[in-house]
């Protein structure tokens, strides 16, 4: 279920009252999600049928879903729009991204090579994108963020009527079944028959919510979503006392990465709106990097 405009902007604004020094970011950040709704809105589910046994295959070689697609059902034609919108949105900054914006006007005149690029990033090709980035003279990190941020309406499409479909209840892999992206945060979730409140995080199910297309799946409670080491010693987390209860971020000290969780039993933010909890913690994010620890998904204040 997608978010209406109005929940969005009610959330953001909430977000600018809290952090006035962040304004200028979360503007930028409403502009574009306002054209990525739009956009949403008008997308219809690429129609391919994929026969339950291929994805059962597929799940077994620990491959994403999203590689069964061939790129013409992607129907990449409708998001050309978006890519365009949030390249004239990054320019409005002015001479702050002079140097970064230099030389993608030319790149997004051609089509075919955006779509080749669109399904190297859905790939995950990383060492592709870079060397095209560095081949080209184009700032790469732009280059995944108009990429990333392009697709995402789409991979959100999909998803939805994906896991409508699918059950991917058995998908313990570090990157989401659907779109092989790395998790954004992770979700700590109440058993259902559970009648009393327990204590903060214990004994919950744990999910992990996709940074791309916003699907979320089950992940085993002590292990790092990322390196996927499962030594108590090596994994530990923090949280910052002055924070509304519900929020701590895990840190594994083998891959020296983090990844922020939300118990969901304290913070009720509507399911259609959860994927705006990463930007809201993003103090979270910066106590982390402070610490050495880094974040595998991109976010907006890679920018």
């Amino acid at each position: 279920m997608s978010p209406t405009f109005d929940q969005i902007d009610k959330f953001l604004l909430s977000l600018i009252e809290k952090y006035p020094q962040m304004k200028e970011v979360l503007i930028f950040y409403k502009e574009f999600l306002k054209i990525q709704l739009k956009i949403k809105s008008n997308l219809s589910f690429p129609s391919f049928h994929i026969k339950e046994d291929v994805i059962e295959e597929k799940v077994k070689e620990r491959r994403p879903f999203i590689e069964l697609y061939p790129t013409p059902d992607l129907n990449l034609e409708a998001i050309i729009p978006l890519a365009d919108f949030l390249f004239l949105l990054i320019k409005k900054r002015g001479p702050a991204v002079a140097i970064k914006i230099r030389g993608f006007e030319e790149f997004l005149k051609d089509r075919q090579q955006f779509f080749n690029l669109s399904r190297q990033y859905l790939n995950h090709n990383a060492e592709f994108l870079n060397d095209f980035a560095l081949n080209h003279d184009l700032d790469g990190t732009l280059l995944i963020f108009l990429l990333k941020n392009s697709l995402k309406p789409l991979m959100e499409t999909i998803a939805e009527e994906i896991s409508k479909t699918y059950d991917f209840s058995h998908w313990f892999h570090p990157f989401c079944p659907i779109c092989g992206a790395f998790p954004a945060f992770s979700l700590f979730t109440p058993p259902k028959k559970e009648n009393d409140q327990l204590l903060f995080f214990k004994g919950k199910k744990r999910f992990l919510f996709c940074s791309l297309c916003n699907f979320n799946w089950p992940f085993p409670r002590l292990t790092c979503p990322f390196c996927q080491i499962e030594n108590k010693k090596e994994l530990g987390y923090f949280y910052v006392e002055a924070d509304e209860k519900g929020y701590r971020v895990d840190v594994c000290n083998d891959c020296r990465s983090y990844i922020k969780a939300i118990d969901r039993e304290y913070i009720t933010t509507p399911k259609e709106l959860l994927f705006l909890e990463d930007i809201k913690t993003f103090h979270l994010d910066l106590l982390a990097e402070r610490e050495g620890y880094c974040k595998k998904a991109e976010g907006i204040f890679s920018l």
